[in-house]
């Protein structure tokens, strides 16, 4: 009942509106609203409460267009305009209503198919000056709109289910079918299967022909055709294709359509506007001429004609023989180019027309006819209709796969790869054709992926793109951890070790190339694809001349000639300004860049990763039962020798990316150190931009050979001679270098099985310092060798695997910190020093665990030989009472043996603890050797970077000397161990070890050392003399107060001097004016004038803090007993003055010199509070002592405190009571009464 009501709903609105339709067609000038009412109704209701009127619906509508058309065609033209004529308004919105009206509603029958289709028909035939541009689009809309509602029928048996539906290349799936739901609504017969009949043939033939003429009308109009008008002919031919859908059916129009398509594509290929130059028609006449090919000429559909077991063949190894063609490619694309005809509107269109056009379709031959417009497909006429079809592509595709458009081009990739999976067997003389118009690598990738044809973008987003901070890079936080490689520690670092699959997750190899900021990503990973493929498919079988050496000779030679070029500069001095600007070097340098890249890809293509897309890609297009075998196919199973020509091949590629001359091109004004300024300043940014990225491109391509070589990377010897270039440019400038940089180590140690970056480098460390070696022979072609080598020591600071091998560097580095050597290269001191002080830290490092190893190693051999003598005592006792003298000879026998093998393993141990221990120590005194003079040098960060290694060397040796005398206890205990056994022949062994001086290491390079700390003391700049007086607290604390008290009593004063003066205090201007200053002497302003406050107060609390720590520690106080009296009055001096700043410090110098002498500090406090204080003074204890004022007399002057008296005269340290009293008091209740009551 509810329906009913609905549909009587319905129908009440629609009758007044069909009346008003039918009255517009007897009276056309009334108002043409109801149109618009009626097409809003239309868009609102649902289908299925407008399907039961269909018919009513159509009446109308019908007659409308039926009258517009009468009214506009040809043979009306020239006769007087009579009252039933249809306005363009009322003609273009009945369409519109017939458009929504089959979009909501499936045709019923086919007497009904064949009215509308036939008034249609007739609205198709009219020409642009008899219609409108609109009409003519509703025409067609309306055709396709009728062409989507026809849905298979519910007979499974039925041919209708070889209709696709919908065209296969379709992109987007917006095109709508009505669904029609209700039984009754369904149509009794079956319409697909009609249009796919002998009866349909010659509409279907008709439609084919007016969408193509529609399309060609409006390309022939010019600036004035319409580009949507062709975009809905294509769109709709590619519908009708689709639901008639059956190869029987289209196989007689193929030549007419396929050669107007081609003829369409070849005069569109020049065509950049217009409705001819339209790139969405243009993109939908490819698809449209591909999916009708795949329909008439699928193998599946051709059985009869052609190999039974070719097309079995196929299905099973379709991708191989897609392969083995593309290896073909280098040797055949010539030969292929002159089949194509060199003027394709005169040859193509017409050989093809002449045999199966349309207009001489009574010429064919009845033998090969059934009916009028059916074909029957013999192997002949596929060999010939293929021919041709060949001879087409060959004329059109290759031109169109370097359109400038994407979407065309996406176009075209997609149409060869439905041809190549659907008609590999009929279309086989065109495989060829299709992967030449899709791999035109050498000439049309070079031009894609150049940096020529690359938009920079706007400037905003290239600000974007730019990165110009350091930024979190992996490998660098993984080398600076405290890596360690003991058995333990490996179990730990298994829980960080990360797999191949989560690094390529996160830092994709390859990369698109740096010059592809803003462009089309999804346009490079296409291009990228098909380089892989081409990679692949050389070395799947490398039956051809053309193998993978030839590819990369020819892909190698842009680089090569780079080179070249960078040799004949170099030989001639040319500047790099001059060079670069020479016409064609800087093509030559981005050709090279591309041709790299291009590289990296195809060598990528034969990876286990891009083996897996490729499956993954074309499974899609298999049968399910041939997924094993057709998986089997893309697996890279070589032998031997295939694999050593892939090994031989990459060797080549890197041997070129390792050149030095690529390397010396420079990316920024640093790599300019032989230049002068002039010519460095001189030089295009441009030249810095372009050779950063093509070391970019280089590195990623390390990373790329390495995932498909895998172990063989590193056994083939190509990680050690890219490992240290890889460390180089980890610590560069450029930000998107040092980023591939960190990817592509993380990715080689991922493959190569290590858990980290660091563990891959440690591994790997005797090849990288061998490196450094060789290069630091030759600074002058490599000055940037001390710059790596500091920064790689400071990220590698695992130093029990890296040391041993640093005494040869250490050796070089050493000389050239000598006066010759730094004169050579004085811009090189500092990037030495920086090596030198991570060689120090790393000496530290390993003194500091001797110690703590030794004692260790000496309690096991204690216990051992504790152990030792118990059995031994037991082996006696047993044996004096015992009778078994032969068992009794035998266990001592045994014991012996046994004891002589662990015993050996100790003295062995030994033997290598001693030889580490002397390579430390040789290297701790190396570095202090090197560094000492540079503590003279007046620039700040060489004399910092020296008092840094200083202090790190002292402490180190300090340690190594420690570890001296636990090895001689060890020895000792050892030894009566040995005699104990009377294994004699141990102890010659172990006397055999070498003895020498390295006892007493520490004093005799103190003993030089503390001129150069007592000149950097007098240094110039603030911060030197503030790091150098906390250096001299750490040695002097190292090394032992004795050695130093006759060194503070002879060069003190340089120390105490600092502490004389306030800060606050001004000096007198000099009466006698500035000094005469030459003009080729540099001279500096004396510290006195140029220091501020601030700093002065920093140096004298440095210098507090100093005599603090000298006098607290009582291994370092005696270094201050031959100078006690002077520096507490000169710290007594200060704590009383009115400088608060300095108060705190002396206070805490005050307590340290207090621990040496409480006595000596109380009396010259006290001298000055209670001078000061002359009321509440305290009696004496007893009667018999005399009072504070009779033993501490109040001074006639300010020179007469005893402080002044021992300490010396010192400048604007004027004595405040309340610092006095505060003073005073701290001590008394912290220090004195505790050493009181004590």
């Amino acid at each position: 009942m509810e329906d009913a009501r609905d549909r009587n709903n319905i129908f009440s609105q629609l009758k007044p509106q069909c009346l008003e339709l039918l009255n517009l067609l007897q009276n056309p000038k009334e108002n043409p609203q109801v149109i618009s009412q009626l097409h809003d109704f239309l868009r609102q209701s649902p289908s299925d409460a407008l399907q039961p009127f269909l018919d009513y619906m159509l009446f109308p509508l019908l007659l409308l267009i039926d009258a517009a058309v009468d009214s506009r065609s040809t043979q009306n033209v020239g006769i007087k305009e009579t009252t039933h004529r249809v306005s363009d308004i009322v003609a273009e919105g009945v369409l519109q209503c017939l458009e929504e009206l089959l979009r909501k509603c499936c045709i019923g029958s086919i007497d009904q198919m064949v009215v509308v289709l036939k008034k249609l028909t007739y609205g198709a035939l009219l020409s642009p000056s008899a219609s409108s541009e609109e009409f003519r689009e509703g025409v067609i809309r309306c055709f396709r709109a009728m062409l989507l509602g026809l849905h298979p029928c519910s007979d499974n048996s039925c041919s209708c289910k070889q209709s696709t539906g919908l065209p296969a290349l379709l992109t987007s799936r917006s095109l709508q079918a009505p669904q029609c739901l209700d039984y009754d609504s369904k149509p009794q017969e079956c319409l697909l299967l009609f249009i796919q009949s002998q009866t349909a043939s010659a509409a279907v033939g008709h439609w084919l022909s007016l969408l193509l003429k529609a399309a060609d009308t409006e390309a022939s109009r010019g600036f004035r055709g319409s580009a949507k008008l062709r975009i809905e002919s294509f769109l709709t031919l590619r519908v009708l294709v689709a639901k008639v859908g059956t190869a029987d059916a289209l196989a007689f129009f193929l030549p007419g359509v396929v050669s107007h398509i081609a003829k369409i594509l070849h005069l569109s290929k020049s065509m950049i506007s217009g409705a001819l130059g339209n790139v969405e028609a243009y993109d939908h006449a490819i698809r449209g001429l591909a999916e009708f090919l795949m329909i008439v000429l699928q193998d599946d559909a051709n059985l009869s004609a052609i190999d039974k077991s070719k097309l079995h063949s196929n299905k099973t190894v379709s991708t191989q023989l897609v392969l083995e063609e593309l290896r073909q490619l280098r040797s055949k694309v010539q030969s292929q180019s002159d089949i194509a005809p060199k003027d394709f509107s005169d040859e193509a269109p017409k050989e093809v027309s002449a045999s199966f056009g349309f207009k001489e379709k009574g010429n064919m031959a009845f033998g090969n006819m059934m009916g009028s417009l059916n074909v029957i497909r013999t192997k002949e006429w596929i060999d010939k209709t293929s021919a041709h079809v060949n001879k087409l592509l060959c004329a059109t595709f290759p031109h169109i796969c370097v359109h400038p458009a994407k979407k065309i081009r996406q176009g075209v990739l997609a149409a060869i790869r439905g041809l190549l999976s659907n008609c590999s067997c009929t279309l086989k003389g065109s495989k060829l054709v299709l992967l030449v118009a899709a791999a035109r690598f050498f000439d049309t990738f070079a031009v894609c992926l150049g940096q020529n044809s690359v938009f920079a973008g706007s400037l905003d987003k290239l600000i974007l793109t730019k990165r110009t901070s350091m930024g979190y890079l992996q490998s660098v936080t993984e080398l600076k951890a405290n890596v360690t490689f003991t058995n333990q520690d490996d179990a730990q670092n298994k829980n960080i070790q990360y797999s191949l699959d989560g690094v390529q997750r996160e830092y994709e190899l390859p990369r698109m190339p740096p010059w592809f900021r803003t462009g089309s990503q999804k346009l490079y990973q296409t291009l990228a694809k098909i380089l892989r493929l081409v990679g692949l498919s050389i070395l799947k079988g490398l039956k051809s001349a053309a193998g993978l050496t030839v590819i990369t000779d020819i892909q190698l030679g842009p680089l090569r000639n780079l080179v070249s070029e960078v040799r004949r500069k170099e030989y001639s001095k040319e500047t790099w300004q001059s060079w670069y600007t020479r016409t064609g070097s800087g093509q030559l340098l981005r050709q090279a860049s591309t041709s790299a890249c291009i590289l990296n890809e195809i060598i990528f293509g034969i990876s286990d990763q891009s083996i897996d897309v490729f499956t993954r890609m074309f499974r899609k297009h298999m049968l399910k039962g041939d997924d094993k075998q057709e998986n089997n196919c893309w697996k890279v199973c070589l032998d031997k020798a295939t694999r050593n020509h892939l090994i031989d091949c990459i060797g080549t590629v890197l041997h070129e990316y390792q050149s030095p001359e690529v390397w010396d091109i420079p990316i920024e004004h640093k790599n300019l150190i032989l230049q002068s300024d002039d010519e460095a300043e001189e030089i295009s940014l441009h030249l810095f931009n372009d050779a950063s990225m093509l070391h970019q491109v280089i590195i990623e391509g390390i990373g790329i050979f390495n995932l498909c070589l895998k172990q063989e990377f590193a056994t083939s010897g190509y990680l050690h001679s890219s490992l240290y270039l890889l460390l180089e440019n980890l610590i560069h400038s450029n930000y998107q270098i040092r980023s591939a940089t960190d990817a592509v180590l993380r990715v080689i140690s991922a493959t190569s099985g290590y858990p980290t970056v660091g563990h891959l480098v440690v591994a790997n460390s005797d090849y990288v310092i061998d490196s450094l070696c060789r290069q630091l022979r030759h600074l002058d072609l490599n000055p940037h060798v001390p710059n790596v080598l500091a920064a790689m020591l400071g990220y590698i600071r695992v130093a029990h695997k890296i040391l041993p091998l640093l005494e040869e560097p250490m050796r070089a580095v050493s000389q050239e910190l000598e006066i010759l050597g730094r004169h050579q290269h004085p811009n090189l001191t500092v990037p030495f020093l920086k090596a030198v002080s991570e060689i120090s830290k790393a000496t530290k490092h390993e003194a500091f665990s001797m110690p703590s190893k030794l004692a260790s190693f000496s309690r096991h051999i204690k216990s051992k030989m504790a152990d030792m003598e118990k059995k031994l005592e037991e082996n006696l006792r047993k044996s004096s009472m015992s009778h078994c003298n032969d068992v009794s000879d035998i266990s001592a026998m045994e014991s012996d043996d046994k004891y002589d093998e662990q015993w050996e393993d100790v003295v062995f141990k030994l033997k290598d603890s001693k030889r580490y221990r002397r390579t430390v120590g040789s290297i701790a005194s190396s570095c202090l050797t090197a560094a000492t003079p540079i503590l003279s040098s007046c620039k700040e960060s060489a004399c910092l970077l020296a008092l840094e290694i200083i202090e790190d060397g002292t402490a180190a040796l300090e340690k190594v000397e420690e570890a001296y005398k636990l090895e001689r206890e060890s020895e000792e205990t050892l030894l009566q161990a040995i005699q104990l056994c009377s294994l004699y022949h141990l102890q010659d062994t172990l006397n055999a070890v070498e003895e020498g001086n390295d006892e007493n290491r520490l004093l005799p390079a103190m003993n030089k050392i503390w001129p150069f700390l007592v000149v950097c003391v007098q240094h110039k700049n603030q911060v030197a003399v503030k790091r150098c007086l906390g250096v001299v607290s750490s040695v002097v604390q190292i090394c032992g107060g004795d050695f130093f008290s006759r060194r503070f009593y002879k060069d003190g004063s340089n120390f105490w001097k600092l502490l004389t003066t306030s800060p606050f205090y001004k000096k007198p201007i000099s009466k006698e004016g500035p000094h005469l200053k030459l003009p080729y002497r540099s001279t500096s302003v004396s510290s006195e004038d140029s220091m501020a406050e601030s700093s002065s107060i920093k140096i004298q609390v440095a210098v507090l803090n100093m005599i603090a720590d000298l006098s607290a520690n009582k291994r370092s106080a005696s270094s201050l007993e031959a100078v006690f009296k002077r520096v507490s009055g000169l710290v007594v001096g200060i704590a009383c003055s009115g400088v608060i700043g300095l108060r705190d410090a002396a206070v805490n110098a005050l307590k340290g010199l207090a621990s040496m002498d409480s006595d000596l500090i109380w009396v010259l406090l006290a001298d000055v509070y209670y001078s000061l204080k002359k009321k509440e003074m305290p009696l004496p204890p007893t009667s018999d002592l005399p009072e504070i004022g009779q033993i501490l007399p109040p001074p006639l002057t300010p020179k007469g405190y005893l402080y002044v008296q021992y300490g010396g005269q010192s400048y604007g340290f004027t004595i405040d009571f309340s610092s006095v009293e505060f003073v005073f008091k701290k001590l008394q209740s912290e220090v004195f009464r505790w050493q009181t009551c004590s």
